[in-house]
């Protein structure tokens, strides 16, 4: 079955023309999530790549966390994209609030970028406040020069270089990674949990409890992922 219902002639024009993008576009689509469907507002620069990748990545997600996604904007105007944050943020690929997951129409979406962004979009919905919990956890790693430890951004205890930058990056890249692992079957989580000390290891083990309790993730993935910090 398609995970995309279009709800426009336009999304039709879209379909029939490939993945040329037409310039502007606003309209509703019924997304398939890890329960059923929901309706999302599609804005900007739409093709039918985009829309498949949009589709797949909610799919994966848990219905909880994919039914946040309320609209999503494609846009190569980074003025534009600040817009949706009052001016106060500069926008790079992508970013998430209040529903609205924006991405940068010149760059190349992938399916890791829906979950990172959907993970930023639930975790701010949490009544817990598990940014602070998460925090005191990993001590003091966060550092806005995170691009200088491509090479070894394991040491600090995370998955990914760009979770050095806070600790709500460092639990959407973490969310990011374990759906790419469990999901998608991409080894990088695996690579950077081998080369964890013992110790950061058992800050993951108490963070996946966390992403558990919250339900980012569900007990087969905790389980997965709970393996390799205990290798």
């Amino acid at each position: 079955m398609s995970r995309i219902i279009p709800l426009s002639i336009l999304t039709l024009f879209i379909i029939l023309s490939g993945c040329h993008s037409v310039p502007y576009a606003e309209m509703p689509v019924f997304l398939k999530d890890g329960v059923g469907w929901h309706k999302v507002r599609i804005e900007g620069e739409v093709n039918l790549f985009r829309l498949r990748i949009l589709a797949e990545g909610l799919e994966t997600l848990p219905g909880n966390m994919a039914t946040r996604v309320q609209a999503v904007v494609y846009h190569t105007n980074r003025e534009h994209l600040a817009s949706y944050y009052c001016g106060a943020r500069e926008i790079y690929l992508a970013h998430a609030l209040g529903g609205t997951i924006c991405f940068d129409a010149s760059a190349i979406i992938a399916k890791k970028d829906i979950y990172h962004e959907v993970a930023h979009l639930y975790e701010a919905g949490l009544s817990r406040q598990i940014a602070k919990e998460w925090a005191a956890l990993s001590g003091d790693i966060y550092r806005p020069n995170y691009r200088d430890f491509y090479g070894n951004y394991h040491e600090f205890g995370v998955v990914d270089a760009y979770g050095l930058v806070n600790a709500r990056e460092d639990i959407a890249v973490t969310v990011q990674e374990i759906y790419n692992y469990c999901a998608d079957g991409d080894n990088k989580l695996a690579f950077a949990i081998s080369r964890f000390t013992p110790e950061n290891k058992g800050k993951m083990l108490r963070k996946l409890k966390i992403l558990l309790e919250t339900e980012m993730i569900d007990q087969e993935k905790h389980d997965k992922v709970k393996v390799l910090c205990e290798n």
